[in-house]
């Protein structure tokens, strides 16, 4: 069984490298608790970011935030879980887009904008 998976992850390694493609796993989708999602300022900026301009690549994302380019990954990670921002991979360039689709994202989005500008 050992000799058999490790065969099996050799062949899928040399695939790879043949290809030049790697494989992406599905994202899972969690539900997370809010106190997750708003547990970070650097999140919160991120998510926010997002909420008002819609997608963006990583990098402008993190210059925005004024974060790191890990921790902005970091962040955006746990956002994609949660199922409040879509990656889309183009080659090597990964566009964040806020998922307004979804009804959470939806009220986070509201929340923002009546913060922002109350009435």
């Amino acid at each position: 069984m050992y000799r058999e998976r490790n065969s099996n992850k050799r062949r899928s390694q040399q695939s790879q490298m043949k290809t030049g493609i790697t494989p992406i796993q599905p994202a899972v989708k969690e539900n997370l608790k809010v106190e997750d999602v708003f547990k970070s300022k650097g999140r919160v900026k991120v998510l926010k970011i997002l909420a008002h301009q819609g997608e963006l690549n990583i990098s402008a994302i993190a210059q925005q935030a004024n974060l790191n380019h890990k921790s902005t990954k970091t962040h955006l990670h746990l956002l994609v879980r949660a199922n409040l921002v879509e990656r889309k991979e183009f080659g090597r360039i990964r566009i964040y887009r806020f998922k307004i689709e979804n009804p959470k994202a939806r009220a986070i989005k509201q929340l923002f904008d009546l913060w922002d500008n109350p009435p």
